[in-house]
């Protein structure tokens, strides 16, 4: 039974919008139901919150004595892989894969045996009066059967309740009575809920119809009289209990890569040539940039000459610069034209002459290469700057 108590829901924004205000309704086990409402009411949103699909909402619901609510999240898993199944309005199929291997995935997640995958599999689709689609693959179906590889996946998992979003949104009027008249047949054994804006489809399927407004429901109408209940038993083959995390194996995700790129070769040949082509662009720019960089920093190296000497003055307390003191004692040496006093952290250090000294090629300093460049320039091979 599924019982729905006071969900609201409100989406967050410069101006907050309330999908759902204060919905609550009670469902039994197994039947077919409508929700019915215009466009932007709110039906699809309440069926996400149901389907445990949206996870952000007011208020709670219990299917089959199992709680949900905001409160005990971790149960969303375990809900939406062993309890619900879905059909939406448009087929969500890989298009690369066959019929057969679109409807095994909800047991592969769960890890059943490949026997029962199988046998389950070939039960459902001879319900569905498709198995003789199995290994076509579903690009070449036509919107019905695809609409029918759909439920047969929902069904897969044996859920207690499916979940159909328009189901027949996009099909023909007589597909659309085929997928509800099999609709109406599963729902002898579980709850199906049928989210629709058309009345006629409403009225001749579901025995009890919500209509909604706004994000409200105006009222429940109970139409079992009106409807045709169908009295179709199935024995197909059960599921074994599994306890493992929900996780597609492997090879089954290296399949799926292999063929969508198969599918599309054109298209994938073309984006690799052009991610090619981008990269390579790229490269080139970096390779560029790092040899004007190379070439700047060569081409400024080769300003500085051998016949300058950076000094500081250093004790065992580290390098300090040289003071006024020093200055005028090297300013006043005969033999010196030209003293550039500045600060800066030299790269090495030597001793020459019994007196510690400090020699850098490294760092030339801003205002000595000035000097290099404009006016002092060495004139012998026996000038040196100090």
């Amino acid at each position: 039974m599924l019982k729905v108590r006071n969900i609201n829901k409100t989406y967050k924004g410069k101006i907050d919008y309330r999908a759902l205000h204060n919905v609550s309704f009670e469902l039994p086990d197994k039947g077919l139901f409508a929700i019915l409402g215009p466009s932007g009411c709110g039906k699809t949103t309440l069926l996400n919150i149901i389907g445990g699909m949206d996870s952000d909402f007011e208020g709670s619901f219990i299917i089959n004595n199992r709680l949900i609510n905001t409160n005990n999240r971790s149960n969303l898993n375990d809900y939406r892989k062993d309890d619900v199944g879905f059909i939406f309005q448009h087929a969500v199929l890989l298009n690369s894969l066959t019929v057969y291997e679109n409807i095994i995935f909800p047991l592969q997640i769960d890890a059943q045996p490949n026997y029962i995958i199988e046998k389950r599999a070939t039960e459902i689709l001879k319900l569905l009066n498709i198995n003789d689609l199995r290994n076509r693959k579903v690009n070449t179906l036509s919107g019905g059967q695809k609409q029918r590889v759909v439920i047969a996946r929902a069904l897969m998992n044996d859920p207690k309740i499916i979940l159909a979003d328009e189901p027949t949104g996009e099909l023909d009027s007589k597909n659309s009575k085929i997928i509800l008249d099999i609709l109406q047949k599963l729902a002898s054994e579980r709850l199906i809920i049928m989210v629709t804006h058309e009345e006629k489809f409403a009225y001749d399927y579901a025995e009890k119809i919500i209509k909604m407004k706004d994000g409200q429901i105006v009222e429940i109408i109970d139409n079992s009289n009106n409807v045709k209940k169908s009295n179709l038993n199935f024995n197909l083959t059960k599921k074994k209990e599994s306890k493992k995390k929900a996780k597609l194996p492997f090879f089954t995700n290296l399949k799926i890569a292999l063929r969508s790129l198969g599918l599309h070769k054109g298209r994938n040949i073309l984006s690799s040539i052009g991610l090619s082509i981008g990269l390579t662009g790229i490269a080139l720019a970096i390779s560029l940039t790092n040899g004007f960089q190379r070439f700047v920093t060569d081409a400024l190296g080769g300003f500085e000459n051998e016949n300058y000497i950076k000094l500081v003055k250093s004790n065992k307390d580290g390098f300090k610069p040289l003071t006024d003191v020093d200055y005028d004692f090297i300013i006043n040496n005969s033999d010196v034209n030209l003293v550039k006093y500045d600060n800066y952290y030299p790269s090495g250090s030597t001793s020459e002459f019994n007196t510690p000294l400090v020699t850098s090629k490294d760092n030339v300093i801003n205002s000595f290469m000035n000097v290099l460049l404009y006016k002092y320039v060495p004139y012998d091979s026996n000038n040196i700057y100090i």
